[in-house]
């Protein structure tokens, strides 16, 4: 009953830590902006990845492909950061299928599926990683290098057979008892064609069992180990590896002796079959050549007797009448074809100058339009300057006389209520009187250099206008005499034709 209600206990504790890691996993809240992480997103291309080793060297992220990157909150588990990425940044970069990649030590390699549902945002964040970034790969690149590799590992166990016979009785010894201490090792592959590297157990104690203070349990045997006795262990297992790893580089060695072997004969073959070929075809040149002669020989005769008839009719003297018209009706069609290449070029020229004036005439009526619309606002403005200059200046009037009568009061009121403490007081006053006096004069004398400023502004507008009117006006007349001199010529080539 006690173990009943135990393992009753525990599955209720399991079933609530369950509920509430889904319930964590799917937040049913947005996080507000400044709990949310900035994520790069990259994209690994299909021929950076090694299909045969599953991985690709840390060197392939400069040449990685930017899709963007997500806000998301750091603590989300991959497998909800993937419907974040379809969400944020779509298909167009990235894959419709993909799997994540992780930098661990000097390669990228794939994050399984389990581990997505463990691993977080944050162990892709620093301090946990160098910048704050993750890696996608195509599912089908990633499939496709899962089944190469299996080939590849299946290959190399089947020719490695005799390697691990001659080792079988070494294993056989050392699990007949063995002790395992962490992780087993795992699949080694380096080279071309690689090697199994198996589970190297530790071997057991005699006598472990029966140390006092320990059980048969795993805790207890590692318990009971001395340190002395890890450390040969862990040497002997070392020296196992490096012997393995000599092994796969011998055996790698043969593989490549053996190719570079078999691309020699190869080699040796297509250059025996190309030498083959073009001998027959010399032979086939030669009697083709053979033919050829045989019949230029038969037809010699009858060619020379037409070469002949032919010399002789040219040698004939041509009349020189004939000769006269056939040169005339030349030189006539000759002159033909000049005029009407010159016509065509005159029509095509007259077309051009066409399409200019009408470019011209059209900039020129924007130019004017233009002028008239800023001559005309400029005018409207100069018509509204002079009532309203005047009207500032009868306020300005205004303000004077009333400046000047409160300055009259406060001096009377000064005069007439002066007693024993008033020199303090009409100092007081003079005071402020002067200081207003002199906050007028500044206005005054900051009003006149701004009305300096508009009038300088203006001026300066105008002869720009001027100046730019000066030069259209010469541009035109230049344009105009132009126009004067070809004319001219054209008259003058029509009256010589």
């Amino acid at each position: 009953p006690t173990i009943y209600y135990c393992m009753k206990e525990q599955t209720a504790v399991f079933f609530t830590l369950t509920k509430e890691r889904m319930n964590y996993d799917r937040p049913t809240y947005r996080p507000p902006s400044e709990q949310l992480v900035d994520l790069h997103i990259y994209v690994v291309p299909a021929y950076l990845w090694h299909d045969r080793l599953r991985s690709a060297f840390n060197q392939v992220i400069g040449e990685s492909v930017s899709a963007g990157f997500v806000r998301v909150p750091p603590d989300i588990h991959l497998d909800h950061l993937r419907s974040e990425i379809e969400k944020q940044l779509g298909f167009e970069v990235v894959p419709r299928s993909f799997v994540y990649c992780k930098s661990v030590g000097r390669c990228l390699t794939q994050v399984r599926g389990h581990q997505e549902q463990e691993m977080k945002v944050k162990h892709f964040l620093p301090p946990h990683a160098y910048c704050p970034e993750i890696f996608v790969l195509d599912s089908e690149v990633a499939r496709r290098s899962q089944t190469s590799s299996n080939g590849s590992m299946a290959s190399n166990r089947s020719n490695n057979t005799e390697q691990s016979s001659s080792r079988s009785g070494f294993h056989k010894r050392l699990n007949q008892t063995t002790v395992y201490h962490g992780k087993a090792p795992q699949v080694t592959q380096k080279g071309g064609t690689g090697v199994y590297i198996g589970p190297y157990p530790m071997q057991s104690y005699p006598g472990l069992n029966s140390r006092p203070g320990t059980a048969g349990s795993q805790g207890q045997h590692d318990s009971g180990l001395d340190l002395d006795d890890d450390e040969s262990e862990r040497e002997r297992l070392r020296r196992l590896a490096e012997e393995a790893r000599r092994l796969a580089e011998l055996e790698r060695r043969r593989a490549e002796d053996e190719e570079r072997r078999r691309r020699e004969e190869e080699e040796r073959r297509r250059r025996e079959e190309e030498e083959r070929l073009r001998r027959l075809a010399e032979e086939e040149e030669r009697r083709r050549r053979e033919r050829e002669n045989e019949n230029a020989a038969n037809s010699l005769i009858p060619n020379l007797l037409i070469e002949e008839a032919t010399m002789i009719h040219e040698q004939e003297p041509e009349d020189p009448q004939e000769k006269l018209r056939r040169e005339r009706e030349e030189l006539l069609q000759l002159l033909q074809k000049i005029r009407d290449d010159r016509l065509e070029i005159e029509r095509r020229r007259e077309d051009l100058m066409r399409r200019a004036k009408q470019l011209q005439s059209r900039m020129q009526n924007l130019r004017n339009q233009a002028r008239d619309m800023w001559k005309k606002r400029y005018f409207e403005a100069k018509k509204q300057t002079v009532p309203l200059e005047e009207q500032t200046n009868k306020l300005r009037e205004e303000l004077e006389a009333y400046h000047k009568r409160m300055v009259g009061t406060m001096t009377s009121r000064v005069k007439e209520g002066r007693n024993v403490d008033a020199p303090d007081a009409t100092q007081q006053l003079n005071l402020r009187i002067q200081a207003t006096r002199m906050q007028h004069e500044i206005e005054e004398l900051q009003r006149r250099v701004d009305d300096s400023k508009m009038k300088l502004t203006a001026e300066v507008k105008l002869r720009t206008q001027a100046e730019s009117e000066l030069r259209t006006m010469k541009s035109e007349l230049t344009q105009r005499k132009l126009n004067l001199s070809v004319t001219r010529s054209q008259q003058m080539g029509q009256n010589s034709a």
